[in-house]
């Protein structure tokens, strides 16, 4: 069995990982605390991979702080879609359309980085309509067909409380 590290179990565990961090040499470190510079050398690679695991969770919250952002602008982009519609603003209308598709394409486009990131492997570049609920889905058709001059295949979800309930993401 594998003995503890002493410097792992040491009551100025804070300091020396403070003084290794800033690349204090091992030998005044190992004077101070009573420690041998090898064992310190060795517990080095302890904090080695904790910085490593420390990094990666702050990159997980910060990419789903970013998530969290991006869903928030694209249920901004629906609101203000409904509101133009509503008013009968088309101009306000197309550009509401265009940022909800970009919003699509941003989050999208994250979705297949965080995939690749985590070991997923992103077929192609395209949005996964995957992640959109079956309203979402239709109402985005119904707005593109609209906009390209189409008659819609369910006009019903045009209407403004539609779109306002697929903003605010109630059913």
């Amino acid at each position: 069995m594998p003995r503890t590290c002493l410097a792992c179990s040491s009551p100025e565990r804070e300091a020396i990982d403070k003084a290794l961090v800033t690349g204090e040499p091992l030998r005044n470190i190992a004077k101070r605390v009573s420690l041998s510079p090898a064992g310190l050398l060795r517990h080095k690679n302890h904090v080695a991979n904790a910085i490593g695991k420390a990094q990666a969770q702050h990159e997980e919250r910060l990419g789903e702080t970013l998530l969290d952002e991006m869903r928030r602008v694209q249920r901004k982009a629906w609101e203000l879609l409904a509101r133009t519609e509503s008013e009968g603003d088309h101009r306000g209308s197309i550009v509401a359309l265009r940022e909800a598709r970009e919003c699509l394409e941003s989050l999208g486009e994250m979705l297949a980085k965080a995939d690749t990131a985590s070991g997923g492997s992103a077929q192609h570049e395209d949005f996964d309509f995957s992640v959109l609920s079956d309203d979402e889905l239709s109402a985005l058709e119904a707005l593109v067909s609209k906009a390209q001059g189409r008659p819609a295949h369910k006009p019903e979800l045009l209407v403004p409380e539609t779109l306002a309930r697929i903003a605010t993401g109630r059913q």
